[in-house]
């Protein structure tokens, strides 16, 4: 019941966040679905739905006078059932040996279908699930021990469509675990063959209302941004027991009895962190304590360094969580409270209600299990790239910089201080999974704020008309990440700058006028006279409203909507780069 509701708490904001926009979705199957549709509205109340003929789908996608293309879907949700798709190989296996190839053949059959789609209907997204055989087959015992084991039609083709995506980088197709979650509630509680022979429905009501929800929450990851921080306490929370009064050969943390579930609960939340979840500390006790147990309880499977900040006091939480926030500065409506006092949840919501602070499990021997249903909640993403997984010591990092900050004399000191190196690659196809998300995610300093997916960046580095720039900044103590992306159309002699943007992290460096002195050098060297960029006003990156004229640019035209168009000759004005940051190309 927890989870239906946690679901549907989800569901609302997204319609909040998204309601009214009118949502245009299609609903395309192998199979008879057309129950799911009531299910859907139910989801998604601004949706509109269209719904054609069951296994038409190959037809509808392909054909560009269908219509599918004439309703313009801002999704479709197309549902595979693995029986329909195999039944031949299924029913008599015997006829048969290399079930991976033909379900890596059927696989790679629908990612032609899905890119002929998406190149003709670049912005709709498509949500495909995992499909799943029936668990039961007249091979019976023969499966694995033969080569008659059609169970690996389900596995070859879902790990190909995964396989497919990532190598052709369709960012604008989603997998939903489909498969994942009929293991959960058991195949026979959700397919029903007497459906099935009535009228080609392979589900039961209860496996519709599961299918809907599958398709809308991977749907609603698409469109909305995870939490990037989670909160935790300590006491009975990360160990059993409390550390002040039962002392460090008390607290529950090991191998045996409860003290396992607290240690797995531990694993997991490294395991957040190694894929770019920041961890922090909000905890009422004393710092010696706490130190001790990190130090030296040989259980602990997190180490102090994990968390990138650590607000241990007798404080109010909601002023730590304030200071936490301040200090990272990141919103509170990115953070995600672990807490196992219930008063404390209360007062963390009062003061902020937009923080997400969850029911704690009163049995921590479901506290992983618990755990892994709050990251299904609130850290869901389709993508991770090397830049996420990196964050947490960027983090750090920039703790480093700030305790510098304060005793440097002044703020130029600080900067020749950091011993800053830019790192510029140029049309660098391993940074494309980045530089998307830059694009997607960077708001504050982003001229232009233009959306681009992994296929978008691609075709720019492919087509000589177009040069990617990508900056990653160094320093002293250590690497900030792909913090810059300048994206430049080339025209004869001219050049456009179509994205210019630079990570939030970095604001107030100065770096900017390192980057665009290197775009502008290294464009006179291919005989560009003119460089026009643009500025294009948003309700988040005032910040960066004369950027162009503190570069050097001469404003030449400025348009009704705010947007301001500027001009530089670059045989005259490019200005001299700054001491404080050092420039180095490098090739992959």
């Amino acid at each position: 019941m927890r989870k239906e509701l946690l679901f549907y708490d989800r569901v609302r904001l997204f319609n909040r966040n998204f309601g009214g926009l009118s949502m245009k979705i299609a609903v395309l199957s192998n199979v008879n679905i057309d129950g799911i549709i009531n299910k859907l509205r139910k989801l998604l109340k601004d949706a509109e739905f269209y719904l054609p003929p069951f296994n038409t789908y190959a037809i509808e996608m392909l054909n560009k006078n269908s219509e599918l293309y004439d309703f313009k879907p801002d999704s479709i949700f197309l549902y595979l059932d693995g029986y329909s798709l195999f039944d031949k190989y299924i029913n008599d296996p015997f006829l048969y040996k290399d079930f991976s190839r033909i379900g890596s053949m059927e696989a790679r059959k629908l990612m032609d279908i899905i890119e002929n789609f998406m190149e003709n209907m670049p912005n709709s997204v498509i949500i495909l699930n995992t499909i799943v055989i029936p668990p039961k087959n007249v091979s019976t015992l023969l499966e694995f021990n033969t080569n008659y084991t059609p169970t690996l039609l389900e596995y070859s083709f879902n790990e190909r469509i995964s396989k497919l995506k990532i190598e052709k980088r369709i960012s604008g197709l989603a997998i939903c675990p489909w498969r994942n979650m009929v293991l959960t509630v058991g195949y026979d509680n959700i397919y029903d063959r007497r459906y099935w022979y009535l009228g080609r429905v392979p589900l039961n009501m209860s496996g519709l209302e599961m299918l809907a929800k599958c398709f809308v929450k991977t749907y609603e990851t698409l469109k909305t941004k995870p939490k990037k921080v989670i909160v935790l306490d300590l006491d009975n929370t990360l160990w059993g027991g409390i550390i002040g009064e039962d002392g460090i050969d008390e607290i529950k943390l090991g191998e045996d009895g409860i003290g396992k579930a607290y240690r797995d609960f531990q694993k997991l939340l490294l395991a957040m962190k190694h894929r770019g979840v920041l961890l922090t500390i909000a905890s009422k006790n004393n710092e010696n304590d706490v130190k001790e147990v990190f130090d030296k309880h040989p259980m602990m499977v997190l180490k102090w360094n994990d968390f990138v900040v650590k607000k241990i006091n007798w404080l109010q939480k909601s002023e730590n969580i304030k200071s936490i926030a301040e200090e990272l500065n990141l919103g509170i409506d990115s953070f995600v409270v672990i807490d196992d006092n219930p008063f404390e949840r209360m007062e963390i919501k009062s003061a902020f209600p937009s923080i997400i602070a969850p029911e704690f499990p009163e049995d921590p021997a479901i506290l992983p299990e618990w755990f892994i249903g709050v990251v299904e909640d609130y850290f869901s993403t389709t993508i991770i790239t090397e830049e996420d997984k990196k964050r947490s010591d960027i983090y750090l990092a920039e703790t480093k910089r700030k305790t510098l900050l304060k005793t440097a004399q002044s703020f130029e000191n600080f900067l020749k201080q950091l011993e800053m190196v830019a790192i510029i690659t140029i049309n660098d196809e391993l940074m494309i999974p980045r530089q998307a998300q830059l694009t997607q995610r960077t708001n504050q300093f982003n001229l232009t704020t233009r959306r681009y997916n992994e296929k978008d960046i691609e075709r720019f580095i492919k087509d000589d008309k177009y040069i990617v720039y990508n900056l990653e900044l160094i320093d002293k103590f250590g690497s900030n990440g792909i913090v810059g992306l300048i994206i430049v159309s080339l025209d004869d002699k001219k050049a456009f700058i179509d994205t210019f943007l630079m990570s939030c992290r970095i604001i107030g460096r100065r770096v900017e006028d390192a980057f665009m002195g290197f775009v502008l050098r290294d464009l006179k060297k291919k005989g560009i006279k003119k460089v026009f960029g643009e500025y294009i006003p948003t309700k988040k990156n005032k910040l960066v409203s004369d950027v162009y004229e503190k570069l050097g640019f001469e404003l030449i035209e400025t348009k009704e909507d705010g947007s301001k168009l500027y001009k530089i000759e670059v045989d005259e004005n490019i200005k001299p780069m700054p001491e404080w940051v050092k420039v180095e190309v490098r090739k992959r």
